[in-house]
């Protein structure tokens, strides 16, 4: 086979059983990748368990993410009061900025997160 001459396409195989790093209690992270060396996206896998800190994010979320939730239920409390609870199948647009919090019920998902102060939600 010839050398690659284009930037290649990765297959990430059994994701649900990848090893993930530890972040905090009862939570876990892996980046599978990146758009570069000073990249404005990152993307991997996200898992909490029952045993995690609840998140109580009163100074607004460091960047802006997309969470697609692949097991368990994701449940977040808006600063206005509103209830979300994502399920599986759902997909989470969190801004950054965004004030939030969340109960420590177990999830797991795929996020893209961006490093960049650019608008990332088309208008529907």
């Amino acid at each position: 086979m010839p050398p690659a001459t284009s930037p290649q396409i990765r297959h990430f195989k059994s994701t649900d059983k990848m090893a993930l790093n530890a972040l905090g209690t009862g939570t876990w992270v892996t980046e599978l990748g990146t758009t570069g060396v000073k990249s404005e996206y990152t993307g991997g896998m996200f898992e909490k368990d029952a045993t995690s800190d609840p998140v109580n994010n009163k100074n607004g979320a460091t960047q802006s993410e997309w969470k697609y939730i692949i097991s368990g239920e994701w449940h977040i409390r808006t600063d206005t009061g509103k209830d979300i609870i994502a399920r599986v199948g759902d997909v989470v647009f969190v801004p950054k900025g965004a004030i939030f919090s969340s109960s420590p019920s177990p999830f797991r998902a795929f996020f893209v997160a961006s490093r960049s102060s650019k608008p990332h939600l088309a208008k529907l």
